[in-house]
């Protein structure tokens, strides 16, 4: 009971993380093709 008490802590931990580093890579590529528009727009002025 204790062994799959930890297990299934620790796959909802390792879930957890996974979505916050899928949340924080997500939130880079947003932000790296915002980056890359703003470059492109100010290139075509």
């Amino acid at each position: 009971m204790q062994a799959f008490f930890f297990l299934d802590t620790h796959s909802s931990i390792f879930s957890t993380f996974m979505s916050f580093s899928f949340f924080l890579c997500l939130q880079l590529c947003l932000r790296v093709n915002c980056y890359r528009q703003l470059f492109y727009l100010v290139n075509c002025y």
